[in-house]
């Protein structure tokens, strides 16, 4: 039997049974399906879905898409998707906490504070107007 490495992306379809099983379990939180069961037919929810995309991206290191489970959705099919792979792990993006997908072009400082804005007024300005205070 080749190796993943071997032959360029090619999981093994056993293995990636079990992870696509072990995936829709913890998203459904049962194990009651077969390989032939629809996910959406058994529990299964767009968030579920996500969290299986996720899970299965992170231990296969590949990115993959939402699309993927949606195209594909029984453990047979998807395993087969799955199995025959890209060319190898595609690249990642950093989390940085914003809600962008995985493989959204992320400039380098979107978590930086932007400057401040002239139109908005600074911190306790608002309050102190409101009281009737003058602020310099």
């Amino acid at each position: 039997m080749a190796t993943e490495s071997a032959t360029r992306g090619t999981a093994d379809p056993t293995r990636t049974a079990v992870l696509v099983r072990r995936a829709w379990t913890e998203a459904l939180g049962h194990d009651e399906f077969t390989d032939d069961d629809h996910f959406f037919q058994v529990g299964g929810h767009s968030l579920g879905a996500l969290q299986v995309v996720r899970e299965l991206g992170t231990v296969l290191d590949r990115r993959i898409s939402v699309r993927v489970l949606f195209r594909n959705p029984t453990v047979r099919a998807l395993t087969e998707e799955l199995a025959a792979g890209p060319s190898g792990p595609l690249p990642r993006t950093a989390d940085t906490g914003t809600g962008l997908t995985a493989g959204t072009a992320v400039p380098a400082d979107v978590t930086a504070d932007p400057p401040p804005s002239p139109a908005v007024p600074a911190a306790g300005a608002v309050s102190a107007a409101v009281a009737g205070e003058e602020r310099p």
